[in-house]
């Protein structure tokens, strides 16, 4: 490796490489953080890894989600509210909510040019590894925990973490309809007092022998990241 930066550690295994920026692996800065319905990422490339904690938000309803606009750059929370307005007919509420947050997106991804100092470390094939410019902040994080999820579990009130102040990342959320309202997905993460649980549901309405009515699916979760700031 001509350029960059090599971590190494030690067991009684001997020596090993922890990080090698030759390899890609990109680091990661808080970009921003704070309290919100929204936030603004001008200039972010690609969408960034989305921190929530709503403990003491009211009205969540069916849980939280966030909405990346990749347009304009911009991060969404909303609260979902569902409502059956026939046996063939669903409707989803999305209201704006407040929430803890933080954003974490990787520091090649688009630095802030217009300062003139700081630190750049490249790979050997001349990429950024690291531009402390694009940390935003002066906050750190780290993951607390990892959520294994089950892409095949119903997943309705699954329990994410019972340590209620921790953030979830959420980029596994959201909340869509069919053009004809016979047809809907959410998923969303619900803020207790005491732990953090998902709920997530794909509802299908359907007529057997005449009858209509909605037939409610599982939608199963990816695994998850749960972070908090230092």
């Amino acid at each position: 490796m001509s350029f960059g930066l090599e971590v190494f550690g030690s067991d009684g295994s001997g020596t090993f490489l922890v990080t090698d920026t030759s390899a890609n692996l990109i680091h990661q800065g808080v970009a921003a953080a704070g309290t919100g319905s929204s936030v603004s990422l001008s200039g972010t490339t690609v969408k960034p890894q989305i921190y929530v904690n709503a403990k003491n938000v009211s009205g969540q309803n069916e849980g939280i989600f966030a909405v990346w606009d990749s347009s304009s750059k911009v991060v969404y929370f909303y609260a979902l509210t569902v409502t059956f307005q026939s046996s063939t007919q669903v409707t989803f509420t999305w209201t704006a909510k407040s929430v803890n947050y933080f954003i974490v997106r990787s520091t090649g991804d688009n630095p802030l040019q217009s300062q003139d100092y700081g630190l750049q470390i490249f790979t050997d094939s001349g990429t950024v590894a690291i531009d402390s410019r694009a940390f935003g902040t002066n906050e750190s994080h780290f993951i607390s925990e990892v959520s294994a999820g089950n892409l095949n579990h119903n997943s309705y009130g699954d329990q994410i973490t019972s340590d209620q102040d921790a953030y979830i990342e959420m980029g596994w959320s959201g909340a869509s309809q069919g053009t004809t309202n016979s047809v809907a997905a959410f998923r969303c993460a619900k803020f207790n007092s005491t732990n953090i649980v998902a709920n997530s549901r794909i509802l299908i309405s359907i007529t057997v022998f005449g009858q209509a009515g909605f037939v409610s699916n599982p939608w199963g979760l990816p695994t998850m990241l749960i972070g908090k700031l230092r």
